[in-house]
């Protein structure tokens, strides 16, 4: 429902698809993760490549393709990004422009041959928002980088997180996954 709190279920935060129309009878039988992904196919943006510069960075993606992937990575980066850079590269993804972000073509290369789709690390980042970093010591917002002047960077490294995509299409919740794989993270940070 509209204005309302975000829902919760399946241990997935559907907020980041309430602006989304979901309607009809089928979507309402759909699991959180099916609707989401039922939307973002039917909703996406005709996207473009901003220039030629764009499209090499992006090599191996579809226009579509990669603004998903922009769409995902805007709360989970590789490196700090500026207010400014973000404030830009949001209105060229608004504008439906794949924006060109310091190693986000990488990112999402690297998430994409981990399994991971744009939908996937809407996912992991909403299961990992119900956590506490504070009992979980290998949370990425305990790894936040945070600069002066910019918005704090909550990272996310592919390799970390390269068995959660697979936990998940196993069965295991998205919630248990991200458990999981912080759980080994930090018994291998204590060896």
């Amino acid at each position: 429902m509209r204005g309302s709190a975000p829902e919760r279920q399946d241990d997935v935060s559907v907020d980041y698809i309430r602006t989304t129309p979901l309607c009809d009878a089928e979507d309402r039988t759909r699991s959180p993760q099916e609707a989401a992904h039922a939307a973002d196919r039917e909703y996406l943006p005709h996207a473009r490549f901003p220039s030629a510069e764009a499209a090499r960075e992006w090599d191996g993606f579809s226009p579509d393709e990669a603004h998903s992937w922009a769409g995902a990575l805007f709360h989970v980066h590789p490196h700090p990004v500026s207010a400014e850079a973000l404030r830009r590269a949001h209105d060229q993804w608004r504008a439906s422009e794949v924006p060109q972000v310091l190693a986000w073509a990488q990112t999402a290369r690297e998430a994409r041959s981990a399994g991971f789709t744009p939908l996937t690390l809407k996912i992991l980042r909403s299961a990992l928002a119900d956590l506490s970093p504070s009992e979980h010591p290998a949370h990425p917002h305990n790894l936040a980088l945070v600069f002066p002047h910019q918005p704090q960077t909550l990272p996310f490294d592919v390799g970390l997180w390269r068995a959660w995509p697979d936990l998940v299409a196993g069965g295991v919740s998205p919630r248990e996954a991200a458990l999981q794989v912080l759980h080994e993270a930090e018994a291998s940070a204590e060896d």
